[in-house]
């Protein structure tokens, strides 16, 4: 594996939920199920940015959790890219979050982090919690035939 091969991080974790609800319905081990819902009931975060069910197989929906309820409907690895990113502005402007959560595969956290360095407006609200979920592939359908692997979740702070 080349050096450097995860980017930038803090710390890197292999982690497994605890609480019993959330596993029931977790694909990986409802670790960000799990984190997201710890940082709701704390008030370390508003809101999430996670991706949700829609009416097409393969293609979620980024959606704002702002309960454990809301990230239990959430839970699950989805397959394919969502747009996470562009829902913040939707996050902060019509929920009126402040601290705000996400959850992305690597570029997309590239892309928040990008837009916080950059001091633009749209990424200048309190993202107190940042979760990269490593993963071997995202495929687009028809190609899906198996789930991928996920190597590891990386929290970036």
């Amino acid at each position: 594996m080349a050096e450097n091969f995860l980017g930038n991080y803090k710390s890197c974790v292999s982690a497994r939920a605890t609480d019993k609800e959330i596993l029931k319905g977790a694909q990986d081990g409802g670790i960000v199920t799990q984190l997201f819902a710890y940082a709701l009931e704390t008030g370390i975060i508003d809101g999430a940015i996670v991706a949700g069910p829609s009416d097409e197989p393969w293609k979620p929906r980024p959606m704002v959790a702002m309960t454990k309820d809301d990230l239990l409907k959430s839970r699950g690895t989805r397959y394919n890219l969502c747009p996470s990113v562009s829902f913040i502005k939707e996050a902060t402007r019509s929920y009126g979050l402040d601290k705000v959560g996400i959850v992305g595969v690597p570029c997309q956290v590239q892309a928040v982090r990008k837009g916080q360095t950059l001091k633009l407006s749209i990424f200048q609200t309190s993202h107190s919690q940042t979760f990269k979920l490593s993963t071997s592939q995202t495929l687009k359908p028809p190609y899906v035939f198996s789930p991928p692997h996920t190597l590891m979740t990386c929290p970036l702070t």
